[in-house]
């Protein structure tokens, strides 16, 4: 399997509304990527309170597909669409992983 891990840095001074990111841009992630494969999503967000220190990512999405070929045929149909709704919730600018799940 095919994970594919979406990385939002915690910077202070950067904007990210969570709320469109759950409601509107997740669910539009959804309605794109799972006709073309994808299995699985999650969100790791960052604890609010009671956590020490300052966290490093503010939220960290994976999307699991079967295979590479999957993920391109969805990122070359969907990526502009994705980066353009970037700038409806968010300042920063995500970095990408792809990678191989590993059971172990």
């Amino acid at each position: 399997m095919i994970v594919v891990t979406i990385m939002y840095a915690f910077e202070p001074d950067a904007t990210f509304d969570m709320d469109y990111y759950v409601n509107s841009h997740l669910p539009l992630v959804r309605k794109l990527f799972e006709p073309m494969g994808m299995r699985a999503m999650r969100l790791s967000t960052s604890p609010t309170e009671g956590a020490p220190g300052q966290p490093t990512y503010r939220a960290i999405t994976q999307l699991d597909f079967d295979d590479v070929a999957s993920v391109l045929a969805a990122l070359g149909e969907h990526a502009a669409a994705m980066q353009g709704d970037l700038e409806n919730f968010s300042s920063l600018r995500p970095v990408t992983q792809f990678g191989e799940s590993v059971a172990l």
